[in-house]
């Protein structure tokens, strides 16, 4: 699926045939904590990390509706954005709050079955993804979070220690 996304960048690296990554990405909770640094998420630079390392068979951008402007070209570098949308139900912040959470355990879900992934990486802050890793554990699968440790939920990290799970830092850029 995104073989020919970064050129001839992505020729010149060494391509491992045995990890492949399926890519998860909670847009808004990753783009909120860089967004006060001034930073943005480098989705390129993302793509070139995992191809050092294997083969990126998909990659998933969840989004709520209201993200989506400006992304529209992100397919070009390989990923397939999913929107999200909000429910009736309210945050601990009076904000509604998306599905994006439910839809990355669904679609996450429907791939543990299959052998050719072997790798889940997960992008996120979010304590909700737990569950999403914990069925990802039980299938085999290795787990890698890119994020920013000081912004991930104490549970998360917790859950990160127990299982001796790696973390790295996310790949950003300039936001202006």
């Amino acid at each position: 699926m995104l073989s020919n996304i970064t050129g001839a960048e992505a020729k010149s690296q060494p391509l491992s045939s045995k990890r492949k990554f399926l890519v998860l990405i909670d847009y808004d909770n990753i783009d909120s904590q860089l967004r006060d640094k001034e930073m943005a998420f480098d989705f390129a630079g993302l793509m070139l990390e995992l191809i050092k390392l294997g083969k990126v068979k998909h990659a998933f951008l969840f989004i709520p509706f209201e993200s989506y402007y400006g992304l529209e070209n992100i397919n070009n570098l390989g990923y397939e954005i999913i929107i999200c949308q909000k429910t009736d139900r309210l945050s601990d912040s009076d904000k509604r709050e998306d599905k994006v959470d439910s839809r990355i355990q669904l679609i996450t879900a429907s791939f543990l079955e299959y052998d050719e992934i072997t790798d889940i990486v997960i992008l996120t802050h979010d304590k909700h993804s737990i569950e999403t890793a914990s069925e990802a554990i039980k299938a085999g699968k290795k787990i890698t979070y890119f994020a920013m440790k000081d912004k991930m939920a104490k549970q998360l990290l917790d859950f990160l220690k127990k299982y001796k799970m790696e973390v790295k830092e996310l790949p950003t850029k300039n936001r202006y």
